[in-house]
């Protein structure tokens, strides 16, 4: 339990007004929305929105629950961190050998820790033996980069006098961050210089003197949202100045950081001349898959090497899915695969914060992925945009979903090929079939065509093995739990199509009047 002095203090700190740090606290204290606005005598609507409003000032992304989870989680974090003892002159430093640096106190767990040898033996080789500056832990959400560093450093703190986590997810200024670092490198911190860059010397003078093993988890969060992959937020450009400076310059520690794709300025960590690497993580391999469900006490043993490839051994899904099987179907994975349970709400959450990150042509490059039912070449994925774009502009995306672990890459009759996870292909499926649902029910109540933006740029009538059949098909069952007449519901549809044929002409209706055709057709069925 969090003391509520301390919960004062924090909001205080991140400056929630009175009246926010009011629903705040029964929030916190697990009272729902509709209690809230009952004790405040307020609407709902205002409930929701100042939550909205301290999310935005925790820095705290996603959805729904999913937000108050993470806020809570801040919340324990900062919390735990404030019960660390100060350090009061330069020798009390979170030292290995004095048992000062603890995990648990940034919230992480290692006990169910499996497989990564080869991974955990080229980290300690690049930071033990080849001295590297900088090494940047790089994949999909959920494949486990903090786990791995932070069994990493289990195994290799007493190598270094001191070692210092930084997770930006509570507070990605790099201000903030340098000072927090420093606090435990520097007798005082009272008088520390204005200028970053020589914050940023200051740190390195430190990483000389002593050898430090600096490790800054979650560096997506400083990357731009809405834009193509590695390209820092305005108010976070100084971290390329820190990165560049530490892979560069003189000293005798290592800075590991992880992210969901890899920072623009970081492509020297390709090259053999520079003191700095980068691991690309994959999923786990089959048997250390196995003894996650093992841990859980799965049953129907031949069918977990199916659920693992469904996965690709992202060790956080397969978590999530042995404790769905748990819950549902009693530890029977034979029963989770039978009734095509794919996506638990914690995978939907977790692949719909990393969609959300893409730009927009990104998203639909990824909507085509996974709405065609064999992988796309460069070329067909070209002509099937509705909108006029440079074939450029095509590659940029596609190296730049690539850069995210989002898509895979394939050669079939020497030709590179493109396509998505059997999870991810599943989830934007279901997005897709969500969102044209909506868009059609709104642009029936706004009279407004406009509404329709995934139909006008995505074909769903004519690929092979039916699969488009299946998404219209679902549309159309959404559509009809809405209007629940299929007469009502076809003539809304008719109506839409003539006024999206008045449209044709100027080419303006991309693929919607197809589309909605295909619907009324499959009304008549």
């Amino acid at each position: 339990m969090i003391p509520l002095d301390f919960l004062q203090h924090i909001a205080t700190e991140y400056r929630v007004s009175p009246l926010e740090w009011k629903v705040l606290s029964k929030a916190i204290a697990g009272e729902t929305t509709s209690a809230i606005a009952l004790d405040l005598d307020i609407t709902e609507d205002l409930v929701r929105k100042r939550l909205s409003d301290i999310y935005k000032k925790f820095r705290i992304e996603g959805r729904g629950p999913v937000k108050l989870a993470r806020l809570q989680q801040r919340l324990h974090s900062l919390y735990q961190s404030s019960l660390a003892p100060e350090n009061s002159s330069r020798n009390e430093i979170p030292i290995s050998a004095t048992g000062q640096f603890h995990l648990t106190e940034a919230g992480i767990d290692i006990s169910t820790f499996q497989g990564r040898i080869e991974e955990l033996s080229a980290l300690q080789q690049w930071i033990l033996q080849n001295n590297c500056h900088l090494i940047a832990i790089l994949g999909i959400g959920g494949i486990g980069k903090t786990a791995l560093a932070a069994k990493l450093v289990e195994l290799i703190k007493d190598r270094f006098d001191c070692v210092i986590w930084r997770s930006l997810l509570s507070d990605p200024l790099l201000e903030t961050a340098i000072a927090d670092i420093l606090q435990h490198l520097l007798p005082s911190t009272d008088n520390l210089p204005e200028r970053l860059s020589e914050k940023i010397s200051l740190l390195l003078n430190e990483m000389r003197s002593r050898r430090c093993l600096l490790i800054i988890d979650n560096v997506e969060t400083i990357l731009q949202r809405g834009e193509l992959a590695g390209q820092y937020s305005p108010e976070y450009e100084g971290y390329q100045e820190l990165f560049r400076r530490i892979c560069e310059e003189s000293h005798q520690s290592c800075l590991l950081i992880s992210s969901q794709e890899k920072p623009e300025n970081l492509g020297f960590i390709t090259r053999d001349t520079y003191p700095a690497r980068a691991l690309y993580l994959n999923g786990l391999k089959v048997k250390d898959g196995r003894e996650i469900f093992k841990s859980q006490n799965l049953s129907d043993e031949p069918q977990w090497n199916d659920i693992i490839e469904i996965y690709q051994g992202n060790p956080l899904a397969l978590k999530i899915v042995a404790t769905t099987i748990q819950y549902l179907f009693n530890g029977q994975a034979a029963e989770f695969i039978k009734r095509r349970t794919l996506l638990p709400k914690d995978i939907r959450n977790l692949l719909s914060n990393q969609f959300e990150r893409l730009s927009s042509l990104e998203q639909e490059l990824m909507y085509w992925l996974a709405i065609k039912s064999s992988p796309l070449d460069l070329e067909q994925l070209y002509h099937l945009q509705w909108l006029p774009i440079s074939f450029s502009e095509l590659a940029d995306a596609i190296e730049s979903l690539g850069q995210r672990f989002l898509i895979e890459k394939n050669i079939e009759s020497g030709q590179v090929v493109f396509s998505l996870q059997p999870v991810v292909k599943e989830f934007l499926v279901e997005t897709f079939i969500e969102g044209a649902s909506q868009e059609i029910v709104e642009a029936i109540k706004t009279d407004n065509l406009e509404e329709l933006r995934l139909l006008r740029s995505h074909a769903v009538t004519s690929t092979v093995k039916n699969s488009p059949n299946l998404i219209l098909s679902a549309i159309k069952d959404k559509l009809l739990r809405f209007f629940k007449s299929p007469n009502r519901l076809r003539d809304c549809l008719n109506k839409i199509l003539s006024e999206l044929n008045t449209e044709l002409s100027s080419d303006s209706g991309g693929y919607a009047f197809d589309n909605i055709a295909a619907l009324v057709a499959k009304l008549e069925i």
